[in-house]
């Protein structure tokens, strides 16, 4: 008879303890045990030889359940832990739902070598890693887009491979995987696994039990893909780890950094971080405990590309009243007239961003949230906040006008005036409206770079393509990021614009990039213009350590939501008396700001406000054991604790 611990499928704080009659071990596995009257289903997380008469037993052990490793129970109970979840919710985000299934037969296991040499640059990059002991070791590689970073994942992963250890690539957005997918199955063949929410419940399945039975050996997936059941893992890989997706945006609000270190920390493995463009806290990291390896050149010794600034306000003030300025306009012209490509950006999915009404001056708006209407062309106004679609009205619905006017510049707008300007240009369209899977998104790709002339997009053209004949590069509407209510606006721009102008210019031919703005007097402006992180980053730390931003403090966001003001009005009362009591008992370790109406003030019918918590990190651990003690919200309220929030919207 043996002991074990349950971590039940309920929504209870702990493991529960029932006697099993039994000698071998049930650890991992998925079993039926009584819960009060009832039944329920958990997983064994640990098992003792200690007996004892007053435990239940185990009543059935479910055989179509895999096998959950131990690296897994132990990232499970660490989780919990860490975001002050419950078991069964950390179970849920990291194994969920999976099933047993036969796995095929692997086909191809050569590896193919590649038929170039690297640069000195990515000589000594690749050495900085390799000759480092094999064991946790942090590192940054920081390289200006087109630098050749894949190809030193590839080569670490190659030489672990030989170590008989795997490797873990990280990606910020599906839309990547396609691309990764055919670069190392060309190098690695059937080894790799790629893994992601656009595939179905039952391919999931079958990777997550080919990584579970050793027979991927390189893993390639977004931010879930962190929770892969690897073992003898030799490195984490976090490749564009500026991305915001990589920071999970409902319950439970994990940080995949944070996740990745752990997994690293236990697996006893390198973290590989990289980027053009770093997230300010890792940077940072970099300079002062990280082994920071740079590639500040492209591997064709192409320059970067020119970047140059067009003055709307000004081009306005001349006369110029359309989307696209005259300047983007004849560089494009003269792009087509060379048979080479345009990418075009435009921050904006739909047709007009803006809905009111010329007579009365109202915005036609979201009655869940506030937030006005964009009119896509398939006549529906759309919410991109709640995700509400209703029809298109002309009439406004507040003196009953006719005169709705549609205003502000969307996607389908920019492309109609191109289509205006460029009858003969072959146009491709690429936003979440037209590629809402990983295979659309893979179709329009293809027909950019085949018989494309212009690859119009929102941010998901931004990410790492790599389209040789692309020599111009048009940025339109960058303001409506920079003037975002949120300290992160600046950082989130300035990645954006030098992760785009990185698209430009990977041949021969040296690129061009145009942003159309009216701030080209913003500091950051100064910065893109010159590919110039380092003298962003030290302008960014400036203005961060004045206001005690991270990296030089740790935050915590406190969200509180319900449809009732006034019940939230009374909790907020509540919440502020608490923190004011903590932090006499803290020594005023920590400040906070709030509560008060969240910058984005309601969703879905629900009022939101928020509290901005400052610390510390070094009394971060004791700050959150206090925040579990905080009074209880009412029955309708929801409370949401944000440990390191990556936005504060």
């Amino acid at each position: 008879m043996a002991t074990v611990d349950v971590l039940l499928f309920r929504g209870v704080k702990t493991c529960y303890s029932y006697s099993y009659l039994g000698d071998d071990s049930l650890i991992g596995k998925t079993v039926e045990v009584p819960l009060g009257r009832a039944k329920a289903k958990g997983l064994i997380v640990k098992q003792t030889n200690e007996e004892s008469d007053s435990l239940k037993c185990v009543l059935d052990i479910d055989e179509t359940k895999p096998l959950v490793p131990t690296c897994l129970i132990d990232l499970m109970i660490w989780f919990a832990e860490y975001y002050q979840c419950t078991p069964y919710k950390a179970y849920q985000t990291i194994v969920g739902n999976k099933k047993f299934r036969e796995v095929p037969p692997t086909e191809n296991t050569t590896i193919t070598p590649p038929d170039y040499d690297l640069n000195q640059e990515q000589k000594e990059a690749l050495a900085g890693i390799l000759h480092a002991p094999e064991s946790f070791k942090e590192f940054y590689l920081h390289g200006v887009t087109g630098s050749g970073k894949t190809e030193v994942y590839m080569r670490v992963a190659t030489h672990l491979l030989e170590q008989n250890k795997r490797t873990l690539i990280l990606v910020p957005e599906i839309a990547l995987t396609p691309q990764y997918t055919d670069i190392f199955k060309h190098r690695f063949g059937d080894v790799i696994s790629v893994i992601h929410s656009g595939l179905t419940p039952k391919q999931r399945d079958i990777e997550w039990n080919r990584i579970l039975n050793g027979k991927a050996s390189i893993v390639i997936g977004p931010r879930s893909a962190i929770f892969t059941p690897l073992d003898t893992i030799g490195a984490v890989i976090i490749d564009e780890e500026h991305e915001p997706s990589y920071k999970q945006e409902n319950h439970p609000r994990y940080d995949t950094h944070t996740v990745a270190k752990f997994r690293a920390q236990y697996h006893d493995c390198w973290l590989v971080y990289a980027s053009a463009t770093p997230r300010i806290e890792t940077y940072y990291a970099a300079q002062n405990r990280m082994s920071l390896l740079e590639l500040p050149n492209r591997v064709n010794n192409t320059p970067l590309p020119r970047v140059r600034l067009v003055d709307m306000a000004e081009a306005y003030r001349h006369g110029e009243g359309g989307i696209i300025s005259k300047d983007l306009e004849q560089e494009i012209a003269t792009r087509l007239e060379k048979k080479e490509k345009v990418i075009i950006l435009i921050n904006r999915r739909g047709f007009s961003t803006y809905v009111s009404c010329q007579k009365c001056g109202t915005v036609h708006c979201c009655d869940q949230c506030g937030l006005s209407y964009t009119y896509h062309d398939d006549k529906s106004f759309r919410c991109h906040r709640c995700g509400v679609l209703t029809g298109v009205t002309h009439t406004c619905k507040k003196c009953n006008s006719p005169r709705l006017a549609f205003t502000g510049v969307g996607i389908q707008k920019v492309v109609l005036e191109l289509q205006r300007s460029f009858g003969d240009a072959h146009i491709v369209r690429l936003d979440k409206d037209t590629a809402k899977t990983t295979k659309q998104l893979s179709k329009l790709l293809d027909e950019f770079k085949s018989e494309g002339d212009i690859l119009v997009g929102t941010q998901l053209i931004a990410k790492g393509h790599h389209i040789e004949s692309v020599t111009l590069v048009g940025v339109i509407g960058i303001d409506t990021v920079l003037n975002m209510p949120d300290f992160r606006s600046s950082e989130r721009t300035y990645q954006l614009l030098s992760q785009v102008a990185g698209r430009a210019g990977r041949g021969k031919i040296q690129g061009d990039v145009i942003i159309q703005t009216s701030q080209p007097e913003h500091p950051i402006m100064s910065y893109v213009l010159k590919h110039d992180y380092a003298g962003f980053y030290h302008m960014e730390c400036t203005y961060r350590k004045e206001l005690s931003y991270p990296p030089y403090g740790s935050l915590i966001h406190i969200i509180l939501s319900t449809k009732n003001k006034k019940e939230l009005q009374t909790y907020a009362f509540e919440l502020k008396t608490a923190l004011s009591r903590y932090q006499e008992e803290m020594d005023f370790a920590f400040r906070f700001i709030g509560p008060k109406a969240a910058p984005i003030d309601m969703i879905r019918q629900h009022h939101r406000w928020d509290v901005v918590i400052k610390c510390d990190t070094a009394v971060m651990a004791e700050l959150k054991d206090k925040l579990l003690t905080l009074p209880l919200p009412p029955k309708h309220l929801r409370l949401i604790l944000d440990y390191d929030p990556y936005t504060l919207l």
